[in-house]
Formats: C-alpha cells, structure tokens, sequence
C-alpha cells in the first residue's frame, strides 16, 4: 500500500545559511535535522574550482539521501534542477583526472536515474541528451566515465526510449568513430559499448529515413566495420573485443548474405571471394560463438567456396586455426552446448575435410588434437539416439577423410598420424559400433550403413598390423557375423552383399592369418545373403560343380571362425545336419584325398565344436559321420597348430579315445613347437595366436579329458624308442603346465606319471633329461595330494635311482646345487610318509648309510667352525649344504616317527656318554643341534631349533607312554637349557618360539622323574624372563602387535612353568592379582595372541584369577573373537603355497623356501595369519570351556 505525502504536513525545513528557500532543500538521511541545499550543491558542482574532497562529500550525502528519502526528495524538489550540475560535475571529473571522483558522479546519476525512471522518466531523458551533447562537442580522451554512464542509460532504460533525447545523432556517432582511434582500449571498449546500443535503439545513421543521407550511411557504415576490424585485431582486451563483435552484427549478416548470394550466382565472383579470405575467418570465430547463428553456415559456405576454388589460399597457421574453430563447433554441438543447423553441420564437415586433402595440412602435428576431436564429436553428435540421422553421412564422410589422412605416407610413420588412427578405431569401437548393433533401419539408409562398413573395411585394409588384427578380433567378438547377416536381411543389394562378403573376409584373414578369407573373396558373387542357405550348401553334392565347391569352402570357413567366438548362425541341429551330410556325401572324395590340409583341420574343429558344446551333448549325431570324421583324424594330414581351435572343440577331440594315438602326435607337435618357442607364452604363425599352452593346462585341470594320460604317454615313449629331444620337449610342456596350474600333479600321478620317472632315470643318461626330470619330481611331490601318491613301488624305484646317482657323491662330502634338488624331493618322499604313503621309499631314504655319513659330516664340518659358523650363511657352500641337510633331518624326524613307530628310541639322539656315538638313520644329535643353534646364521637356528623341538616332543612322547628313564647327564640336560634359554628373546620370533617350546618342555619331565629337579631350581634365567615378562605386559607398548610378538616365547615358559607339579613360590608372587588385573586393563582385542589366551587359562587352572576377572577375560575374549572373525572376512585371498613351482635347478633358495614353508606350516592351504587366527580362535574355546567348569 502507497502513502502520498501532503507537503503541507511536512516539517519546516529551516533556509540555509545563504538564505536559499527551504523547497529547494531536502533533509539528511542521518535525522539530526540537517538538511541539504540543493542550489548550494548546484553550485558547488558546478564550480571547476570547487575542491574534490567537498564535491565528494557533497555527492555522498546526495546518494545517502536518495537511498533512504527518495520519495521524499521527488515530492520536495524538482529533481530536474539536479541534472545540469551533475552532468558538469561528471565532465569536469575528466580535467581533474579522478577516477574515484568521476565514478562518483557516474554512480549517483545512475542511482538518481533508476529512482525517477518509473514516475519521472523525464530525469532519463534530460540526462541522456545533455550527456550526448557532452560527448558530441569535444574530445573522448578524458571521458571514460562519462562513455561508461552514457551506455549504462542506454542499455538500462529501452522502455523511456533514451534514443529520442539524443540531438544531433549524425555529430555523436562521427565523434564515436573518431574516439575508435584514441590510444586507450578502455575508452575503444565503452564506445563500441555505446554504439552497440545505439544500434539496438535504432540511433545509428542507417537507421535514419531522409534520402540524401543514405550515402553518408554508406560511408559511416564501412569506416565503422574498417575501425571495428582494426581495433579488434589490435585490441589485447577481451571486453573491446565482445563489444565490437556485438556492434558489427547488423553490417555482418546483410554483408555475409550479399557474399553467399553473389558466390552462389556468380561464377568469376567464387575467384575474387579469396580476397577476403581473412576477414572471412575472423567472421567465423564469431559465429562459431553463437548457436544458430543466422549467417553461420553462410560463413562457413564461403570458407569451403575459397578452400576449394583457390588452391593453396590456405597457411599452416590458418589451416590450424579453422580447425580449431571447426573442432571447437563439434565439441560444443556434441555437449548440446551450441545448437546449429543441419546446413552447417554438413558445411562444418565438408569445409574440415577440404583442410585433410589440402596441401596446406600435410604432416601438420598441430592437427592432430583436432582431427582426433572432430571426428569424434562429429560421429558422436550423429549417434547418440536411437534414430537414424541424416547427418551421419557427412559425419562418416569426414571420419574417413581423417583415417585416409592418418595412412598417407605412412611408409614413414610418425606419432602424430598414429595417434589419429588410434583414436579413430576408438571411435568406431566405442561409438559406430554400438549404434549399429541397436539403429532401427527398416530397410533405409542403405548408404549409410555401407559407410559404416567402409570405414570398417579402410582400417582393416590399410590400418598398421597389430592395430588392424586387434579391431578385427574386436569385431569378430561382438556378434559381427550375425549382424554382417542381418545387413543382408535389410539391403540384399549387390553392393550390400560384396562391401560383407569381402569385409568378413578381411575380419577373417586378421583373425585367422593372411589368405584364410580367400575361400570368401572367391565365391562371394554366388553366396547367398541367408545364413541358413549357406549352411544349405554343405549339404549338396558338388561333383564338378567348382562354383559350389568354391561356395562350400567360403561356408566351412564362416561358420568355423562363427564358431570361434561362440556365434550360432543357425539352429544346432540344423548345424550338426548339414555338416554330418557335407561329411557324408564327400566322404569318397574324403578317401580319395583332400589336397587341402587346411581345410580338413577346419572341418575337423568345426565339427568337434558343435559336438561338443553344450548343447551338442543333447542332439542326436550320425555315428557314421563320426566314423569318418575319426578316420580322417587318424588317416589324413592334418595339423592342429595351423589355426587357431575353440576350447570347447579342443576339449571334445581329447575326451574321444578312438582318436587319442593321431591326437597323441599333435600333442607332441606342439610339444616341439612350443620348446622351439619356449620364450612366448602361446605359439603365434603368422602373428596370431594359435593354441595355447592355457588351453592345453586347462585340459589337463579339468580333469576331463585324456590329455594328462597322453603326455605321461608321450613322456614314457619318447624314453622307451630312445628320442631324448622329444623327450625334453614333452618334459618342458608339462612343466609349463604344472607351473599354471600346480595342483594338476594330482592328475599327473593318477596318470602314474612316476612309472614314466622311472623308465627315465633308469633309460637316460643326458645330464638336460636328468636336471628337467628332477624339477619336474620336485614339483609334482610338493604340490600333489598324498591321496594320488599310491603307486609305491614306482616312487621307490624311482629314489633308488636318486639313491644310486648321489652314492659316488657323497663320499665326496659336497653338493652340488642338481645334488641338493634331489635332498628336496627326500624331503618331499619323507613328508608324504608321514600321511603312511610311498613308506618303502621313506625308508630307503632314512636308511640309506650314505646319506647318514654325508649328514654326520656336513654338521661335524659345521660346529667344528664354532663361533665362525655364522658367517657361513646359505649363500655358501657349506652353508647350503648344512641347510639341506638339517631340512632332510627334520622331515627324517617326522617320518621315522610314522614309519618305525614303536620301534625307535628317540633317546638314542641324546649323547650317552663321552664316547663316539654314531646314528644309524637320518638324524642329528640334540648336541649337534644346540651347537648349530648357538653359532649358525638365522636360517641355520631356525631349521635347528626346528629339528630340536621335534625331536624332544618325540622323546617326551616315549617317556609318557612307555615310562621310559631319561638316559642323558645333568649337565647334558643343563646345557640344552643354556642354548635355549639364551634365545628366549631372539629377533626371529620363530626361533624364539621354538627355543621355549623346547625349554618347556625339558621343565616338564620333572614330573617323570627327581633328577632333573635340581635343574630347575638352581636356574635364575626362568625368574628374570618372568619379571621382563610382567612389566611388558602392564605397559603402554603392548598396544604394538610386534611387542606382543616378541613376548610369546616367554608367555610360553610361563605357561610351562605353571604347570609343574611344584610350582617355584616366585611364580605366584609375580603373578599377583595387581599383576593380572593391570595386564588385563593394559590388554585389547587387537593385541591378544593365542599365547596370552593360553597363559590366562593356566593362572586361571592354578586359582591365581578372581571371578571378576575371569569374567572381564570372557568379555575381552567375546570382542577378540567378533574381531578376528570380521578380520578374516575382509582378508584379501593370499597365494596359497601349492602355487609355487621352482622353474630351474639353480634356483635353491626358491625350494629352500618352499620346504620351510612345509616344515613351518602343515597345512599348505594357510597363510601365516590365517594360521595364527586358527590358534587364537581354538585357545579362546578352550578357555571359555575350562571356565564353565571353575
């Protein structure tokens, strides 16, 4: 709701102090009653002399006061009077040179301006002329400010029709244009600002009527567009540059339509047109900037006029930059960023093709980016719906123009081009191709489609090999026959039919090898556009029809290569029909010969593809086509290495045991082959893949199949009829194949595989044969499951070939690394016995005199070093052969514990008296062992101490059962505590481990007898380990899971001193309840081992934990549990042990590890943490078990 206010109401405003009226004043903004003269502030404005600061302020309390009264200012005054001293106050600004000032005086009359502009337009008027007189009667120099405000009533006040209040419009703009040559780009900018909406208020002089001024419009007109030009290609300021280009639009489309008429009419006027070539581009960035321009494909007509009328009228650099322009408008269409006309669409891809094929592009590198660009964009913009675009033509005519510009000259390739080409198969992979594969034809847009296949057809052609081969095998995987068929249903034109036909044929000699489409190239006039037709063929009798036999030929070879990438062109019966009768009604000519071999291998994959694939199982079959089939196996010349074969054929052909002796010979074929080219993972002919040493492993995994008898075999054969170089052969491919996929050595010793070891340990004699052979033992015993292993009598013969080899050795005292291959496989043999298979082979091995003298030996050679030892690590002779020879007596240990059974005496290992006490099977003295243990490198103490907690579990398991007295010394006892007590704390938390393990357990054959009593009580190293042990527990640092790792060994004594019958009175003086109830604040879910778990069930036995604290514990250990499950569940899958191989003899520390691996952990299908989770899980069972009974 509006108040009006009654002036006869308002308060009385005082006069100023030089007596002016009170109705020329209006109040101050501030309230405190002050008011503002206006015939003072006319006078001070006016004044050239008045001091800036007073004017400014004076301008500030204007502007305040309008904020804030201005209704009160237009019912008190006459706001008019303002106009004329503002006006002067904003000329003069331009003398005083200050900017603040002057834009002070231009920001109060835009304010004073937009206040009255509803109901006091007038004001706009009266400013908007005397301004214009202003500018009209002198120099532009000093007025920025005064242009600037000019323009800004201009643009902001239309509907008050400012233009009317200009005078002289004819004086104003001539004065405009000699401003345009002024130095300051800044004053160049607001007036082509200015004009600019002179233009749009129809005030320039063209927009003038009289007759006698239309000359004078003419000239003004082109001394505008001259300056216009020459300061935009001077100017280094974006905003003079938009407002030229705005400005010149009126004179731009007139101009540019009278050019594209006279172009189009006239011919001799098409030469004259390069004359303003130049201009022409620069008219072209600017109507490249605004979608749907109305003269933009004008412009572009022009360009391509003079492009392709004047030869040679481009540079480099402007062939560079219409590209980028051009790329810029396909971007920008492509975006839906800017709109354009079908018109200048094609325009836009003609013109850009003319710059391909101009002399002016060759081997441009700047080109590259938007060649790339363009054409991409272009078919992009064409692609994106479902519906078929006429524009895709041109789109695809440009894309072919670029990847014809990217081949020429390519006998000297060079980055840039290939980049192109790469980026045009990109193109056609990611957007060409699957509008194909969804466009709705309905039998139109033939020459579109045909394009599309041209372009296909060009990279496959004349595209660079490998890129060439990949984008046909691209092809070939997305469906390409049936959809090459299902042109054919559309468009079964001639044209059609030959541009598929001889495309599938290129797709054919990529995918298959160079002529294999020849069969197409040859017969595809009479080939029919129907797949089902074509499959007819084959059914017919050909006699001495050479068209049909030519068209039978093509057929084999379409539906073989189909087949390769899974398509069916046909229903599987109809399939499998036509070609049991293609078999039948030729088999005479079959068993006359086929002089091609090639095409007897394709029949031969195509038909064992469609029996074999699922489907194939369902269908009935002609066993007479089988037979004959099977006959020109067994019979013909065929090869399967020749092209390449579907797995799903390839598996059918080797589960078939009538033709297993031909396939026999093309396993070792390509046994031969493979070994030639034993450096690449698959063979290639001709750069393509052909079969696969994969897909020979994943015959043999499958497990289906006769493949994993026919290599035994061969192995076996070769052996047998004497040819050692097939037999390398055959030995390298199955060794490939068990390093793809190790657990086939179940398939390989189901297929008595150590009945063909034996035949060639005892048969050879090359040196290569024996070193290929043991690796291949090596790694079939360690990655096979002891359930295969039972064929006994052949693995022992086959160590009594290893046993007879070593004894001329071993006297020597020294193994050499093929000598230390085979002390693995009797770490192997030994390992499996413990599962109560290849037993007689064990037993061979502990037993063997010779392995026993050569293990005394090395270890007697070792200690005698003493302290020295440890520099004799693995990387040495003696240290290598000490870390096999421990590793045999540790598996010895394991198996002689399943093999004799009762019938040992672990005792026999401890040293009775000062005598010399020889061993009589594979083992090492406890001594010995604590000896290796004190002096040897890390890996000699870990395998020993190993070794040495086996062998007292053994004999503390015969003291249990049998009661047997413990025969060794006091202080035999005494100094296997020494060694071991002293690596409680040991860097290697194995060897830690396995020294308290040890330690423990000699604490508890206490209880089976008084002598070792005193042992126990006399040693204070238990008392300190325990202290360390409590003050670790309680402090901070047991947040670190390796702290906690480094105390195990010590909870472990713990744990074993708690359990003696007499437990020392120390013991529970340290684990006091302050004690445990500060490990068990100091303890977290993250931190608990199977170690801490075990030695709180222990105190919990010995009565040391209160209620509250077990029932803290079974909640701490209800979290730990929820954790480690969680933790397993996001555990990524480690690579289990069974997928290591060892690939060559010398490679001794790859099987060193592996049989640590084995002696460290049982279970080979478990990583570390997986195993340490186990044990943590099962101690925290046991605990919440044993405290349900408390």
């Amino acid at each position: 709701m509006e108040v009006e206010l009654d002036v006869d109401e308002l308060p009385p405003i005082r006069t100023c102090a030089k007596g002016h009226r009170s109705t020329f004043s209006v109040a101050a903004a501030d309230g405190s009653g002050a008011a503002i003269c206006l015939t003072c502030l006319s006078t001070l404005l006016s004044d050239p002399s008045s001091l800036s600061h007073h004017v400014s302020y004076a301008l500030s309390q204007l502007s305040v006061a309008l904020l804030h009264n201005r209704q009160l200012l237009f019912c008190t005054c006459r706001p008019h009077l303002l106009v004329p001293p503002l006006v002067r106050a904003l000329a003069a600004t331009g003398d005083r040179a200050d900017d603040r000032l002057a834009r002070q005086a231009a920001d109060v009359i835009t304010d004073l301006c937009n206040a009255a502009a509803d109901d006091h337009s007038y004001v706009v008027g009266e400013f908007v002329g005397r301004i214009a007189d202003l500018l009209t009667s002198g120099c532009l120099l000093r007025q920025l400010y005064t242009l600037h405000c000019f323009g800004v009533l201009l643009s902001s006040h239309q509907n008050a029709n400012p233009a009317a209040h200009i005078g002289d419009k004819f004086s104003l703009f001539s004065n405009l244009l000699d401003g345009l040559q002024l130095p300051s780009e800044e004053i160049r900018g607001e007036i082509f600002f200015v004009l600019y909406k002179m233009s749009l208020l129809q005030a320039t002089p063209w927009d003038l009527i009289y007759d006698d001024s239309v000359a004078d419009s003419s000239a003004t007109g082109e001394r505008l567009l001259h300056l216009s030009l020459e300061a935009l290609l001077k100017s280094q300021s974006n905003d003079v540059r938009m407002n030229c280009v705005g400005n010149n639009d009126i004179l731009i489309v007139p101009c540019i339509q009278v050019l594209s008429l006279l172009a189009n009419a006239v011919e001799i006027f098409k030469e004259r047109l390069a004359i303003g070539f130049p201009t022409l581009l620069f008219v072209l960035h600017y109507v490249a900037e605004i979608p749907f321009h109305p003269v933009q494909s004008h412009v572009l007509k022009l360009i391509w006029t003079c492009i392709l009328n004047s030869p040679g009228i481009m540079s480099i650099s402007q062939a560079e930059e219409i590209a980028v322009t051009l790329t810029e408008i396909f971007r920008r269409h492509s975006t839906g960023e800017l709109g354009m006309s079908p018109e200048a669409f094609t325009l836009a891809c003609s013109t850009f093709v003319e710059i391909l094929k101009s002399s002016s592009s060759f081997d441009i590198q700047k080109l590259s980016s938007p060649i790339k660009e363009a054409s991409r964009n272009a078919i992009s913009s064409c692609t994106k719906s479902h519906e078929y675009s006429d524009l895709l033509l041109y789109s695809l005519y440009l894309l072919k123009e670029a990847l014809l510009y990217s081949r020429e000259e390519y006998t000297n390739p060079n980055s840039h081009k290939t980049d192109i080409e790469n980026s045009i198969i990109e193109t056609c992979e990611t957007y060409l191709l699957p509008w194909l594969q969804r466009v709705s034809f309905d039998g139109q847009h033939e020459e579109a489609l045909l394009g599309v296949l041209e372009i296909f057809h060009i990279i496959l052609l004349k595209g660079s090999d490998i890129k060439a081969r990949k984008f046909a095998d691209m092809l070939a995987s997305s469906s390409w026959f049936s959809l090459s068929f299902g042109c054919l249903g559309l468009f079964p034109s001639d044209h059609m039919k030959s541009r598929v036909y001889l495309m599938l044929s290129s797709v054919i000699d990529k995918v298959l090898g160079t002529d294999f489409g020849q069969a197409i190239r040859d017969a595809y006039m009479y080939l029919p556009s129907d797949p089902l037709e074509l499959i007819y063929l084959l059914g017919q009798k050909s006699l001495q029809d050479i068209n049909l036999v030519s068209c039978q030929h093509a057929a084999l070879i379409i539906l073989y290569v189909s087949s390769l990438y899974g398509e069916r062109l046909a229903d599987e019966n109809q399939m499998l029909a036509s070609i049991e009768q293609y078999i039948l009604i030729n088999s005479n000519s079959f068993s006359c010969g086929i002089t091609d071999s090639m095409m007897l291998t394709q029949l031969v994959n195509l038909y064992g593809f469609v029996r074999g694939a699922p489907y194939g199982y369902a269908i009935p079959y002609s066993p007479e086509a089988e037979k004959a089939v099977f006959h020109l196996i067994a019979e013909k010349e065929w090869d399967l290495l020749v092209m390449r074969i579907h797995p799903i054929a390839l598996k059918w052909l080797f589960q078939q045991e009538e033709i297993m002796k031909p396939m026999s010979q093309q396993v070792l074929n390509f046994c031969k082959f493979y070994f030639s080219n034993k450096t690449q993972s698959c063979v290639y002919l001709d750069g393509i893949q052909l079969l696969d040493i994969q897909m020979i492993a994943g015959l043999v995994v499958s497990g289906d199949s006769y493949i994993s008898s026919v290599l035994v075999s061969l192995l076996r054969q070769q052996i047998e009829e004497g040819r050692e170089d097939d037999c390398i052969c055959v030995l390298n491919v199955t060794a490939e194949v068990l390093s793809i996929f190790p657990n086939v050595s179940d398939q390989f010793c189901l297929c008595s595989i150590a009945d063909a070891f034996r035949s060639l340990h005892h048969s050879v004699h090359s040196s290569e044969i024996f070193v290929s052979c043991s690796l291949l033992v090596f790694n079939v015993l360690y990655s096979a499951s002891y359930r295969t292993l039972s064929q006994d009598d052949d693995w022992l013969a086959v160590t009594v070939e290893f046993l007879e080899y070593l004894n001329p050795k071993l006297a020597s005292q020294s193994c050499s690394q093929e000598d230390n291959v085979i002390l693995g496989i009797f770490c192997l043999i030994l390992h499996h016995s413990t599962n109560k298979v290849l037993q007689e082979a064990a037993k061979a091995i502990t037993l063997s005199s010779p392995l026993v003298s050569l293990m005394d030996s090395v270890v007697q050679t070792a200690c005698s070093k003493g302290p020295a030892l440890v520099e004799h690590d693995e990387e040495t002779a003696l240290g290598e052969s000490l870390v096999f020879v421990l590793l045999l007596s540790f598996f010895s240990l394991e198996s002689l514990h399943v093999i004799f059974e009762e019938n040992m005496d672990w005792q026999d290992f401890l040293e009775f008296s000062n005598e010399v006490h020889s061993l009589s099977v594979l083992g090492i003295a406890c001594h010995d062992l604590c000896r290796l243990i004190h002096f040897g490198s890390s890996l000699i103490k870990l395998i020993a101490s190993q070794c040495l907690v086996e062998l007292l579990a053994r004999i503390s398991d015969q003291r249990i059962h049998q009661n047997y007295d413990l025969k060794c010394s006091f202080r035999y006892l005494e100094s296997i505590m020494s060694v071991t007590e002293g690596f409680l704390f040991y860097e290697d938390i194995n060897v830690a481990r396995n020294c308290s393990i040890c330690f423990g357990t000699i604490l508890c054959w206490e209880k089976l007898g008084l002598q070792e009593k005193k042992a126990i009580k006399e040693t204070k190293w238990c008392r300190l380990v325990m202290e360390e042990l409590a003050i670790a527990l309680t402090a901070p640092g047991l947040a670190s899971r390796s702290f906690t790792n480094q105390q195990k060994s010590a909870a472990h004594l713990a744990v074993s001193l708690l359990k003696l019958d007499q437990v020392p009175g120390w013991i529970k003086t340290l684990f006091n309840n302050s004690f445990i109830s500060g490990i068990i604040k100091n303890i977290s879910a993250r931190n608990v081992t199977a170690e801490v778990v075990k030695l709180f069930r222990e105190l919990m036995a010995k009565k040391y934990l209160s209620q509250e604290q077990v029932a803290a514990l079974h909640h701490l250990f209800q979290i730990c549990k929820k954790q480690v499950y969680k933790d397993s569940t996001n555990m990524q899958h480690v690579e289990e042990n069974s997928g290591k191989v060892v690939t060559a003899h010398d490679d001794i520390g790859k099987i060193c590890s592996m049989l640590i691996h084995i002696m460290l952990h049982k279970n080979l299908d478990c990583n570390d943490l997986q195993i340490e989770h186990k044990k943590l899980l099962d101690e925290i069972e046991i605990f919440f078990q044993e405290s349900s009974r408390q």
